[in-house]
């Protein structure tokens, strides 16, 4: 667990260091958003088609991948839809709750995947982007469409569009079809393509500790509780039972693990404030999860190696 914990030490340090330079040197809100912007839409759709373009893509079995990426998160969606008759969780709390039991860091399970899955972890980040992006962007606003107590009238082909045309998707599936008909980047290429990737691992780092919101955390207590022991533990669990009773490399269960594990997406909380969901809440989940993810990643790893 030591060596895990190690080795994963150096991510949490770049986060720490986006919110300090957040906190004193670059408070300006915009100048954070447009360094995400950059790395969504341009840095690590470069660096996605890169790498999937070099990886082993025969080395795994997709369908029954996604078998056990798909499963567990819509169980706990079920589990979750059925408990809400039974609580008194108000509505706009239940779909923070929601959204933080099942979304995830693309960023932090992008760093993640590369240090311990240097050879394929840009392919397996390929995989699950197109299939989980697709699944828990689609679960949420639907849960927010149902819970929320703003007035939202959801255009479903507007939000099928924007999934599809999602920089992450999009360029996931140009990796793979370039994969497949065997295209080989040209030597220039891969060096000016490695040079994007440098930059995209530490902008999206900083960037999201420059999101943290610390100061969120003095309410909800009980409500932020919940979803991290969900999403930290529990969906790490099912998770691990799921990739044992269904046969996969060793490489291919631990990125599974890796993305069970990994804290909450910070643009849940973009979409609960858009879709008038509890907002507040879901930045003290998203900001709780990533700390408690320190510990919680190298013990799911462990415990299950």
């Amino acid at each position: 667990m030591l060596n895990i914990f190690i080795s994963i030490i150096p991510i949490f340090m770049l986060i720490v260091t986006g919110y300090i330079i957040k906190l004193y040197f670059i408070k300006d809100t915009d100048f954070w958003d447009k360094i995400e912007h950059l790395v969504y839409n341009f840095l690590l759709p470069i660096l996605l088609v890169k790498s999937i373009i070099n990886a082993k893509l025969y080395s795994v079995n997709i369908l029954d991948y996604i078998i056990v990426l798909l499963l567990p998160t819509l169980l706990v969606a079920i589990i979750l839809v059925t408990l809400k008759k039974y609580t008194k969780f108000k509505n706009r709390d239940f779909t923070s709750i929601f959204q933080g039991s099942i979304r995830y860091n693309s960023y932090v399970l992008l760093s993640v995947l590369l240090i311990l899955l240097p050879n394929n972890g840009m392919l397996y980040f390929g995989i699950i982007t197109i299939v989980m992006i697709i699944t828990t962007n689609l679960l949420s606003v639907f849960i927010l469409s149902i819970y929320s107590e703003g007035k939202y009238d959801i255009d479903w082909k507007k939000v099928i569009k924007k999934i599809i045309y999602n920089p992450l998707i999009f360029s996931s599936v140009i990796g793979l079809l370039l994969n497949l008909v065997g295209f080989k980047l040209p030597n220039i290429l891969q060096t000016y393509f490695t040079y994007i990737s440098s930059a995209a691992l530490t902008l999206s780092l900083l960037a999201v500790g420059a999101g943290l919101k610390l100061n969120t955390i003095n309410t909800d207590k009980v409500y932020i509780f919940i979803p991290v022991v969900i999403k930290l533990l529990i969906l790490p669990l099912l998770y691990y039972f799921a990739v044992s009773m269904i046969y996969l490399d060793n490489s291919s269960k631990i990125s599974i693990l890796i993305y069970a594990s990994v804290p909450t997406a910070g643009n849940a909380y973009i979409l609960a404030k858009q879709m008038g969901g509890n907002h507040s809440l879901m930045a003290s989940i998203v900001t709780f999860t990533m700390l408690i993810s320190i510990i919680t990643i190298p013990l799911v790893l462990y415990i299950s190696s």
